[in-house]
């Protein structure tokens, strides 16, 4: 059976990190030989991963960001014209350095950009999906 030129083995990982090692998808910094340096994102130096908007206050239909008192409420819009979803999650707001980091896998076919967003992007729905499956699932 052939086997794919892009296969390695589990090993192959950490020693490819040691020999190349990967540079922040923001700043451009060295990131180290592992994500715990940064809270277990991988792609993100230690300094900059605190700087990832995430959306962890938020409409529960809409997703769009509410203040941390409201949290986990409905927001004005919703309360008038509710939407015809049961919930939205969205991982992230969209400001620095989203706002540079998904045009950059997105127009300019950045493959670590894409893969870093990616991650990111399934570790917050993590807790979402403990609640069983949902009927869809859209990326915009």
């Amino acid at each position: 059976m052939a086997r794919s030129l892009l296969a390695r083995p589990l090993w192959a990982g950490p020693l490819l990190a040691h020999a190349w090692p990967a540079s922040c998808l923001v700043c451009g910094s060295d990131c180290g030989l592992s994500a715990q340096a940064s809270g277990g994102l991988t792609g993100l130096c230690p300094a900059c991963a605190p700087a990832l908007p995430w959306n962890r206050h938020a409409c529960r239909h809409c997703a769009l960001p509410l203040p941390a008192s409201a949290a986990g409420t409905v927001c004005g819009r919703c309360l008038r014209r509710p939407p015809p979803l049961d919930a939205c999650h969205a991982a992230f707001v969209y400001r620095f350095p989203l706002d540079r980091l998904l045009p950059r896998a997105k127009f300019h076919d950045d493959l670590a950009a894409g893969r870093g967003l990616g991650e990111w992007m399934a570790a917050a729905l993590v807790p979402v999906l403990a609640g069983g499956r949902p009927d869809a699932l859209v990326p915009v």
